[in-house]
């Protein structure tokens, strides 16, 4: 029942880390937004480093769920990618501009535990999606699934910089719709052009 509580707290936390940022909110605010005690906070948490970790292993695990979810069940590469693009997207429509940023700088642990999800499962996802996609006809023969896996992971960190487009203020989901329009666009096939064509009016995302 305690472990079920805890998962609870952590999901609300999540939720509050993504929208007002990392840095930004101590414990005592936490506890305020939860209406629960620091004493409740700390039966669960050592201080807020243990707070950001916990969050932290939570979100890349739950996203791991997911994505594993739409690989098993998709029609095909394309319908993978847009599930995933669209799950992706949603997440990133409500997150504080600072939460990366603060997690790189005052947060190192929980940073390496993102970086090392991005760079080891969303690649080998992303990979995997690229030799499904060229096996099924919708992604072009001759591309190189290894060296776009590995541009795919490089537009990910690009999300993150603010000066990508100076003058501008864009949020994470317009960059990150931009860049899946780029990569599903540039790696299709005649056939996947004409396969997103066919649905592209039943898509969330304009691509």
């Amino acid at each position: 029942m305690e472990n079920e509580y805890k998962k609870e707290l952590i999901q609300k936390i999540g939720e509050i880390l993504i929208t007002y940022g990392v840095r930004s909110v101590n414990m005592d605010d936490i506890a305020k937004h939860l209406s629960v005690s620091k004493k409740t906070l700390y039966k669960y948490f050592k201080d807020k480093n243990d707070v950001v970790k916990s969050v932290t292993i939570a979100q890349t695990e739950g996203e791991s769920h997911v994505v594993c979810s739409f690989c098993e069940t998709s029609e095909n590469a394309i319908d993978e990618m847009i599930k995933i693009s669209e799950f992706a997207n949603e997440k990133l429509k409500n997150m504080n501009p600072s939460v990366i940023f603060d997690l790189q700088k005052y947060y190192p642990e929980s940073f390496e535990i993102f970086s090392n999800h991005k760079n080891q499962f969303i690649r080998q996802c992303v990979y995997n999606n690229l030799v499904r996609g060229i096996e099924e006809g919708l992604y072009r023969s001759n591309i190189n699934p290894h060296i776009i896996a590995e541009l795919y992971i490089a537009k990910m960190d690009v999300i993150w910089n603010r000066e990508i487009v100076p003058g501008q203020e864009l949020t994470f989901s317009q960059i990150h719709i931009e860049m899946i329009r780029y990569h599903i666009r540039g790696i299709a096939s005649e056939k996947g052009v004409a396969y997103l064509q066919k649905i592209i009016s039943k898509l969330s995302l304009n691509i």
